[in-house]
């Protein structure tokens, strides 16, 4: 396994949107943990980031597992970027230095998250909520294993704890499939989770934009099916596991950001297409797409939107629509 230029920058954007945009009068920031395998240097706002070792992760883990014991009512928030295996639906998530130990030992380097987060039930903090960007693909290496998948942090306990757990966790990939980074770039399901936090993982249900673990799956999906359509992670595929018992995760400081997608019925006729989008007082003229659809990204509110094709077809009826989370598709149909 190589070193993955994605996930260190990945891991950055978060904790910066973290520290930058993050608002939860419920739960307000409270404190921030950064571990990285960065080829490029450990700063960070100016200060020098731990690396991502088996024993550094370990103690950052068990700190903010006692940060959390403090009352029922803390929320903790956990984000892994990197390299990940799979047995059928365990996950491993590898430190940095995996591997480093003889074969037989090498699972010493890692997580088995299942069980970790099994064992986070014993914490008091009642609302988790974790984001796993890796791969969960098997390997002989992990198929060969028999019953263990690496250190789990937090050992589970025997009992189930009295206060119910709201606990979420948001994968980049479905078992057995690969997640996808990009050279100097965030990875898509990063990407794909920030856009979602910016308005497409929104609801206005209460009359403020909140971001709640429930809304969020679906702004993620959105946002990665558009990233990697016509690109070789085409089969990314996002899950999320424990929503039904959801809570407010994040409130928007302004109107959501919504993605919509335009298009002709038949989409062949899109390249040749001139369209033109007006509302909340802007005009846009974007340019046709080469093959797809037209990907926006839309203010919410309503628009009025244009098409002109060449003749014979011509103008097209102009449909007015209301922009809002977690996406809009605008269809026009060629006679």
């Amino acid at each position: 396994m190589g070193q993955l230029s994605s996930a260190p920058l990945s891991a950055r954007e978060f904790a910066r949107w973290f520290l930058e945009d993050y608002d939860n009068p419920a739960y307000p920031r409270a404190s921030l943990d950064l571990l990285l395998s960065d080829a490029s240097g450990n700063q960070f706002e100016n200060q020098t980031i731990g690396r991502a070792l088996f024993k550094e992760i370990e103690t950052a883990v068990l700190d903010w597992y006692q940060r959390g014991e403090g009352s029922p009512d803390n929320l903790l928030i956990l984000f892994y970027c990197g390299h990940g295996l799979g047995k059928g639906k365990q996950t491993i998530l590898l430190a940095e230095d995996f591997g480093s130990l003889p074969d037989t030992l090498s699972l010493k380097r890692a997580i088995d998250f299942d069980q970790f987060h099994l064992g986070m039930d014993q914490c008091a903090a009642r609302q988790q909520c974790f984001f796993v960007d890796a791969c969960r693909v098997g390997t002989p290496f992990a198929l060969n294993t028999l019953t263990y998948f690496g250190d789990p942090l937090i050992p589970p306990g025997a009992k189930v704890a009295p206060t119910p757990r709201s606990a979420p966790v948001f994968y980049s990939a479905v078992p057995g499939s690969t997640a996808y980074g990009r050279p100097g770039k965030t990875s898509f399901f990063t990407e794909a989770l920030l856009n979602a936090f910016r308005g497409a993982g929104a609801d206005d249900a209460t009359g403020k934009w909140i971001v709640s673990t429930a809304a969020l799956h679906h702004g993620i999906h959105v946002h990665l099916q558009r990233s990697v359509a016509r690109t070789a992670a085409k089969g990314q595929l996002s899950l999320a596991d424990g929503i039904s018992a959801p809570f407010d995760l994040h409130r928007l400081s302004g109107d959501p950001v919504v993605p919509v997608e335009v298009t002709c019925s038949p989409d062949s006729h899109n390249s040749r297409g001139a369209l033109r989008v007006s509302g909340n007082g802007s005009l846009l003229t974007p340019a046709a797409p080469a093959q797809g659809p037209w990907d926006l990204d839309l203010s919410y509110g309503r628009y009025r939107f244009e098409l002109g094709l060449p003749a014979p077809a011509g103008p097209l009826n102009p449909v007015d629509r209301e922009v809002r989370p977690p996406y809009r598709r605008v269809e026009f149909l060629v006679p």
